[in-house]
């Protein structure tokens, strides 16, 4: 067996990815933070899950999700699309992934997200930026995620004009209305960036060894047969 490895030096390599790819996956699955080696030499390499920028996820709508997060200890979200995972990657780092923000959010109202009115004047991303997408998530002061419903306001708007079209809504970005944890979301499983990340080096890492060992294994095979060859062609000419 040993003599066979030595022999097919990339199949031990395989063994070891595979054995160290399932030890990285059981760590994240068990909720370190990372994994750290010490070297004989006394040098410590660290792999960092990136754990301090996973925020909860709960649902909020159809394809509709809220990003929470508590900084400053008051809670405050991103409501945005949400789409299916890369197939594969859900079997361990998630079911969902984000697909493009929506608004910014501090306060609720029933099925309505919104944040206080602010001046955009001096904010070069919504006054001058070159992404529509950017400039209105940046923009938009309310979402309904009932109806879908988008307030976006113009760049140049005023406080006084943004706070209008809140309360044309209903909407009063007060005390009572922060936003607050609410027993009936539900949480998603969201792809985490730690988790994709190092999923995909260990993934291309086997697709470099499968590049070495491929055509190392082909060549190999030609040698036996030439080496058959070579064996069976004197018992032929013999024969004759």
């Amino acid at each position: 067996m040993l003599k066979w490895l030595w022999a097919r030096w990339y199949v031990a390599i395989a063994l070891l990815l595979l054995v160290l790819w399932l030890g990285v996956l059981v760590a994240y699955r068990l909720g370190a933070q990372g994994i750290s080696v010490r070297s004989r030499s006394g040098q410590t390499v660290n792999l960092d899950f990136g754990r301090q920028h996973d925020h909860t996820w709960v649902a909020v709508g159809p394809g509709v999700g809220l990003e929470l997060d508590a900084y400053n200890k008051q809670l405050h979200g991103t409501i945005a699309r949400v789409k299916p995972g890369i197939p594969g990657l859900c079997w361990v780092c998630g079911d969902n992934v984000p697909a493009g923000g929506l608004a910014m959010v501090k306060y609720r109202q029933g099925d309505w997200y919104f944040k206080a009115p602010q001046d955009y004047r001096n904010n070069s991303e919504a006054t001058r930026g070159r992404r529509p997408a950017s400039r209105a998530y940046i923009l938009t002061i309310a979402y309904n995620v009932a109806t879908n419903e988008r307030v976006i306001v113009a760049a140049d708007a005023t406080v006084e004009a943004q706070a209008t079209e809140l309360r044309n809504r209903g909407l009063t970005a007060s005390v009572a209305n922060l936003l607050t944890l609410d027993p009936a979301w539900h949480v998603l499983s969201m792809q985490r960036e730690g988790c994709v990340i190092f999923n995909a080096a260990f993934v291309v890492l086997a697709l470099l060894l499968a590049l070495i060992a491929v055509p190392v294994e082909l060549l190999r095979a030609r040698w036996r047969r030439q080496r058959e060859r070579q064996r069976i062609a004197p018992a032929i000419v013999r024969g004759n």
